[in-house]
């Protein structure tokens, strides 16, 4: 579909969200294409790592061409709601609703502060 749209379309900006899954892919193609991207809504860690041909040899990494991507990381999203929860007078129980990749390093953290992590279904 990024292509369709980069080819097809004639676009000359691309903006994607809301998860790796999308856009990681879409970026590809974008940096492939030559089409600046503008991609959000994301932790950064797997966009950067994903872009990079060699993650484990930072001699290797180059600037990403018409890539460009801002939001947190997965850590500090993590970090500031289990602050946020910390102050709250509660049952402990949070319920979640996340993209499929998402779950388990929430669920864990919430595990890791005496919370019980409910997921129901998930987004896609």
């Amino acid at each position: 579909m990024a292509q369709e749209l980069i080819v097809g379309d004639e676009i000359n900006l691309m903006l994607v969200a809301p998860t790796p899954e999308t856009t990681n892919p879409v970026t590809t193609v974008c940096k492939a294409e030559g089409m600046p991207v503008i991609s959000t809504i994301a932790p950064w860690r797997p966009f950067f790592i994903g872009k990079l041909d060699n993650p484990g040899d930072p001699t290797s990494w180059r600037p990403f061409n018409f890539a460009y991507h801002y939001f947190w990381g997965l850590q500090d999203v993590i970090d500031v709601f289990t602050s946020m929860w910390n102050r709250l007078d509660t049952n402990k129980q949070v319920g979640g609703l996340f993209s499929p990749t998402m779950p388990a390093t929430m669920l864990g953290a919430m595990r890791s502060q005496g919370r019980t992590g409910i997921q129901r279904g998930g987004l896609s």
